[in-house]
């Protein structure tokens, strides 16, 4: 009996000791060398180019944070501005019990310094749509059919998002320029 308790404890202290080195590893690795990685997989996951031109920092203690700053996405290809959207901070706090399992539940969200623009072509095509456009119809099974198709869920839930110094401009072929 004693053998098997003295076994246990040393196997729940080596668990620990390796959560703590892993730990310790993702709070103070620096993720700067991997900025056009990241960049680059979310990329491809939204079909424009996203830069990511400042620091990446993760904070685990006293509950894990992610902070990227100085992200652009690209504008459509027939856009006006080569640059649709540029955010100057972001800090989103992520529960701890999201790693484990569905959904991701984000507590809060924090974005700064936000230029939003938002344009539509000739087509009234919205630059806001990614990934490859598809022709706009008016039947119900046809408008059924693009809504589900091609499209991925991702089951996230965000309790708080704070927004502060947002510019949005708002362009169409009809009307001039609306900032908001």
């Amino acid at each position: 009996m004693k053998r098997l308790l003295k076994f246990f404890l040393v196997f729940i202290l080596s668990i620990c000791g390796v959560l703590i080195a892993a730990t310790a590893i993702l709070h103070f690795v620096n993720l700067n060398p991997y900025r056009d990685r990241i960049a680059s997989l979310t990329t491809k996951a939204i079909g424009r180019q996203v830069n990511i031109n400042g620091d990446i920092d993760i904070n685990l203690f006293p509950r894990p944070e992610v902070i990227l700053n100085d992200i652009s996405i690209a504008n459509a290809k027939w856009g006006t501005e080569p640059v649709m959207v540029s955010v100057g901070h972001v800090d989103a706090t992520i529960s701890f019990l999201s790693f484990f399992s569905d959904p991701i539940i984000i507590r809060v969200v924090r974005l700064n310094d936000i230029a939003l623009l938002l344009e539509r072509n000739d087509q009234q095509l919205g630059n806001w749509i990614m990934g490859t456009p598809t022709p706009i119809s008016d039947t119900k099974e046809e408008k059924a059919s693009r809504t589900t198709e091609g499209k991925v869920g991702l089951p996230v839930m965000v309790d708080l998002a704070e927004f502060s110094n947002v510019a949005v401009t708002v362009r169409s072929p009809e009307r001039s320029d609306q900032t908001y």
